[in-house]
Formats: C-alpha cells, structure tokens, sequence
C-alpha cells in the first residue's frame, strides 16, 4: 500500500525524496540479482557453466602509444691508420659509419710505437704498442670510441704485440708474443691473463718472425699459428718447409706441430667458408726474405690443406703456387677467401738482389678465382694502380684491398682503400695519407 501511495502522491514529495526512493528501489532490485546469481553459480552440480551477463570492455584510447621497439645500433667500421714520423711510428684509429667516410685525423684515437686495433663482440680492442697494455673499447651511436677498460700483458714479459691476434669467444682470446715466444691467454670481459702457452719448446732456432696469422678453426676446436723463423743478422733460415702450430682453443696447450717438405715456410694461413678446410701458404715472400743473397733465389709458393675437423696436413693435396695467375708466377703474398671465390696478392718473377730492393720494386697484382680449382685472373685495376704491396681484408663479404709502402709511411705519403668488385675490378673507395693497415667491421 504505501509504495501505491507514493506512487499515487508523486507530486506531494520533494524531489529529493523521489531520488532518495528511486536510488534506493535501485540498490534492492542490484541486490536481487545478486543474491540469484550466487545462488545459480553455488547450484549448478552439472558442471555446466550457467550463462553470465554481457560485460562490456571498455574501448581502448583512439591514441593509445605503440610499445617501444629497439632499433638496431648504426653501423660502424674499424679502419687503422698509420704514419711515419722522425719520432716514430703513430696510429691512429678511426671508427667512421661506412669505409667511404672521410678518414679525418683530427678526430681519431692516436697511439705511439707499433700498436694494434683490432674489433670482436661489437668493441674495439687497442695493443697499445709503447706501454704494453691492451684497452678495451665501446663503439657510441655516432659512431666514436668510449674508454672501458685496460689491462697489461707485462706479467708475462709481453711489451710488444705482433698482429697476431684471435678471439674465440667473449671470454677467451689468445696473443702470439714472438719475442717471449709465447701465447698469452686473456679474458676479453674481465680484461685480464686466464694463462700462457709456452712455445718455447716448439720454435725453430735461431730466431722467429711473428708476423703471421692466428686462425680458429671452422668448429671453433683449434688455432693454427703458422711461423717463419730466420737470423736477420747473418741470413740463416731457421726453417726450410711449411710449419704450423695447432693449439687447442678450450686448453692452454700445443695440441700438435705441422710441416711439410712439399711448401716452403708462410705466413698466411685462411679457413674456406664452403668446406670448413684450412688452407696454409707456404710462400716464398716471408719464408725466405732475407736470404736472397745468401741462399739464392726463393722457393716456389704452394698452398697446403688441413681438412676440416682435422689436425693433419692432407698428404694428396697442394696447389702449386704458380696455379693462381696465367703467367705461373711463383711468389704469392696474401690469400683471402669468401664464398666460393679467392683473391690473392702475386708477385712477378722479376729475381730481386737484396730485401729493399724487393720491397720497394716487387709488382704485386691482385688475382681473382674460384677456389673449385684455385685458377686466377688479374682483377681489373683502378685507375693509377701499377703495384700493390699490402694486405686483403673481408668486410661485409667483400674483399677490400689496402696497399701499403712499408719503405714510405710518412704523413704526405697517400694510403688508399680498395674493393674488389663482382666483375672482379678494382675500385677506389677512400683515400688517406701514411699507410692503412687494418680495415674490419666492428658492428
């Protein structure tokens, strides 16, 4: 009755007690619903879901931000510049966005005496060649260099650095010292000496040259280390065939030593990225330089095979080195494979008399060929290129060039920076003055 009353009487309330009544008739029709549904869901032994009312989801914002995503850091190149001074030597090290930047001095990281750059995990790594020590550092955005760390060798008697230099992993690298005849162990992350392999032992007499590259194998199990040996004093050859070292890439030991009668000593040795082989040079350049005058002319090139997964020579393959040009020229520098296809640095026959005249005359011509039978053609030249000395890099999967006047690094002396073409021409790609000797993409 009274709720017909009200009802009835609408007009003689105020209007704040029908809103008081109607909010309240509200909350009691709520609270019936309620108490059904608890009872329906508590009812319900048939395991059967009861039907729930429509929930509406509240639309989302018309601007709502996309969440962030990390774009990849920008590029960046390692390029080693080096200049002759009456002081000595100075390096500098670039750190530009592509190999066609400009190679500005005034804005590198300069080092004194023989130093090295070299890059691995996206870090450039500085052998700091007067103070003995090693520096790590981080590659900024721009790209420029930023300070991280250091860390001296001189623990193990090591204060100057030969280029040979692997990474295996980010906490294990190795450092050949030919003047302590050694290897050092070190931990690029915590920049510190893990240990030493002893090489003493194994090194010919009387003197090393290390000058040489250190590879990993293909599987990541060993490291070649090919050397030459010779007294630059009297002219001696401490070797007379293909040697090279296999150290183990997990233990700090000497796993075993290669040679072979067949090549002559070398110092280039390059893993074929198609089978996995390691392929070594035995050449007559860096075998045998010093002993034109004493021991005749130098030995014929020939490249030797260590098949993949494998510490042995193969005994039913070489490749002699006068395969690698038409002319059958016999003395080959450097070799560098990607893919299928190689180039390698010749020199003509011409027979020199003594070392400077060797290094200041020698005709080196880059050859380009396949390394499913290891037979070359002279790369087209770039315009003004008549000789080449110097050393073949891989970066970005293309062979770069970088000519070098060992007799000649002086700051008005120009360097150049070459590719290798996929018609197999060379083109000019930079220009700087002294000498560049290390090229190689940092990230």
């Amino acid at each position: 009755m009274r709720v017909q009353m009200w009802r009835g009487n609408e007009g003689s309330i105020t209007r704040t007690e029908r809103s008081w009544f109607r909010h309240r008739a509200h909350w009691a029709r709520l609270t019936v619903l309620t108490g059904l549904l608890v009872f329906s869901a508590c009812g319900d032994d048939d395991g059967v879901d009861s039907p729930q009312p429509p929930i509406d989801s509240p639309e989302p914002p018309v601007d709502s931000p996309e969440p962030p995503v990390d774009s990849p850091e920008p590029p960046a190149y390692l390029i080693q510049n080096e200049i002759q001074g009456q002081d000595g030597r100075t390096v500098f090290v670039h750190v530009l966005p592509s190999l066609t930047a400009e190679l500005d001095l005034s804005r590198t990281r300069e080092f004194s005496g023989v130093s090295r750059a070299r890059a691995a995990f996206g870090k450039v790594f500085v052998f700091e060649g007067e103070s003995g020590e090693i520096s790590r550092y981080a590659v900024t955005s721009e790209p420029a260099l930023e300070f991280e760390d250091r860390f001296s060798l001189a623990p193990l008697g090591i204060t100057v650095f030969n280029p040979s230099i692997v990474f295996i992993s980010e906490t294990r690298a190795y450092t050949f010292s030919a003047d302590t005849r050694q290897v050092a162990v070190w931990n690029p992350e915590r920049m510190e000496i893990i240990d030493s392999i002893d090489l003493d032992g194994e090194l010919a007499s009387p003197a090393f040259f290390g000058l040489t590259d250190m590879t990993l194998s293909s599987d990541g199990s060993v490291v070649f280390l090919p050397y030459v040996a010779f007294d630059f004093a009297t002219n001696e050859a401490g070797l007379t065939e293909a040697t090279v070292i296999v150290l183990s890439a997990s233990e700090s030991e000497v796993i075993t030593v290669l040679s072979d009668p067949r090549c002559p000593p070398g110092r280039i040795g390059v893993v074929d990225p198609q089978s996995g082989d390691y392929i070594f040079v035995g050449d007559g350049f860096w075998g045998v330089v010093p002993n034109f005058a004493v021991n005749g002319p130098t030995p014929s090139s020939c490249l030797l095979r260590v098949p993949a997964g494998s510490t042995s020579f193969d005994p039913d393959w070489s490749i002699p080195g006068a395969a690698l040009s038409p002319e059958g020229f016999v003395d080959i520098d450097y070799l560098r494979v990607v893919g299928d296809r190689f180039v390698a640095l010749v020199r003509d026959d011409a027979p020199p008399t003594d070392v400077g005249t060797f290094l200041s005359e020698s005709m080196w011509q880059p050859y380009v060929g396949s390394t499913a039978d290891w037979v070359g053609e002279a790369a087209t030249p770039a315009p003004g290129v008549t000789t080449f000395f110097g050393d073949v890099h891989i970066v970005d999967e293309e062979f770069i060039l970088t000519p070098v006047n060992i007799l000649d690094r002086a700051s008005d002396a120009a360097a150049f920076i070459y590719r290798v073409d996929e018609n197999d021409a060379i083109q000019d790609i930079n220009e700087g003055v002294g000498s560049i000797t290390w090229v190689e993409r940092i990230r």
